[in-house]
């Protein structure tokens, strides 16, 4: 899929206001400044726009987000108010390996645009007809311009877009970006003969290590606490987080006979264990990815915020998929700072808030 990323004047984001749209297509601007609008531009090709209209430059931290040129989950999509189905990628990074090609600038007065289709994450064609509403919504993490080290995020909500899909058409982009493959076992099992035996033995840990903390952060969460008040603001999703993270812990702890398919290096036909990927999660099929970066990770992270761990890559990794949880959680933040930010909602929904969750409990580090 080829996806183009532009800087825009202000007088080009101007001109794109000239669009004729339908009232759900204002723009939504964020408190820091930046608007994210999208439009369709023919049957499941979507141009999303993130304009700063504010003050301040940003470097974007682009991963899993709407200007992300892998097929990430970009936007949400119903029908008929249901989700729609996904396959797009789940990525994660080791804090400390941010390279600069991951970022996207942003200065104050300009925009970046950004196309993509739909029909490689969702599974639209399958849709009962062709009426799909369509929304962005994630946090962009930043750093000052010229620089890689994250200093804060900004929430983003774009506006809602009514699309009407040619379900014919989708289902042959669909099949285009996925060729059909083997039918998957409901096996976490290593599916890669190209696991090394030492790394089979660092998945095993790994494993062995998520199944502890999720557990002991379940048993918590039912429980509350000041360290769960710092992550999750409220008891009213209680236990919810508690089942979720419990069901994470049940499939850790079955490791080669839960559900989910493991990978010891890139997916065949995937190809994303780029700079400072960790890992990746893709579902339908259930498939987890730890890429080269995860191998070096310590098996724990620390309780300060300079990086992440084996276990706790594992947790976030679970968190996203259905098979184990259902409803699967959600990438509204990243890393620890941003994540303790989040509403009792979102940070409910939020894969890093259970897995920094667990993490700094497993760890005694301080609420």
């Amino acid at each position: 899929m080829k996806m183009e990323v532009l800087l825009l004047t202000a007088l080009v984001r101007l001109a794109f206001a000239s669009v004729t749209t339908s009232p759900t297509d204002s723009p939504a601007r964020t408190s820091s400044g930046l608007e994210v609008l999208l439009q369709s531009t023919g049957n499941t090709i979507i141009r999303a726009t993130v304009s700063n209209i504010g003050n301040q430059d940003y470097n974007i931290f682009s991963k899993n987000t709407i200007i992300d040129q892998s097929p990430v989950d970009r936007v949400q999509i119903t029908v008929d108010g249901a989700p729609v189905q996904s396959r797009g990628l789940r990525l994660i990074y080791g804090t400390d390996e941010l390279d600069e090609s991951l970022f996207v600038p942003i200065p104050a007065g300009q925009s970046v645009e950004v196309s993509f289709d739909i029909a490689a994450t969702h599974w639209v064609h399958q849709s009962p007809h062709g009426k799909h509403k369509i929304t962005a919504v994630g946090s962009f993490q930043y750093a000052e311009l010229n620089s890689t080290k994250i200093v804060g995020h900004i929430p983003y909500r774009s506006n809602g877009l009514a699309v009407e899909v040619d379900l014919v058409k989708a289902a042959a982009a669909f099949e285009g970006f996925h060729p059909p493959k083997d039918e998957l076992r409901r096996r976490a099992y290593i599916s890669d003969k190209r696991c090394t035996k030492d790394q089979i033995g660092q998945v095993r840990n790994g494993m062995e290590a998520c199944a502890k903390a999720a557990q002991a952060a379940a048993d918590q969460a039912a429980k509350g606490g000041s360290l769960y008040t710092v992550y999750f603001k409220s008891d009213f999703y209680q236990t919810d987080i508690s089942k979720h993270l419990g069901a994470i812990a049940n499939e850790c702890n079955n490791f080669n006979r839960g559900a989910i398919r493991i990978y010891c290096d890139d997916v065949p036909g995937i190809n994303e264990c780029k700079v400072g990927t960790a890992a990746y999660a893709i579902q339908n099929p259930d498939e987890l990815t730890f890429c080269p970066p995860w191998f070096k990770l310590p098996l724990y992270e620390s309780c300060d915020l300079s990086g992440e761990g084996r276990a706790g890559i594992v947790i976030h990794e679970m968190a996203h998929f259905k098979r184990v949880h259902d409803p699967g959680c959600a990438d509204y933040a990243y890393f620890k700072g941003a994540s303790k930010g989040l509403n009792a909602y979102d940070a409910s929904q939020n894969c890093d808030s259970l897995g920094y969750f667990a993490m700094d409990l497993y760890g005694k580090c301080p609420a």
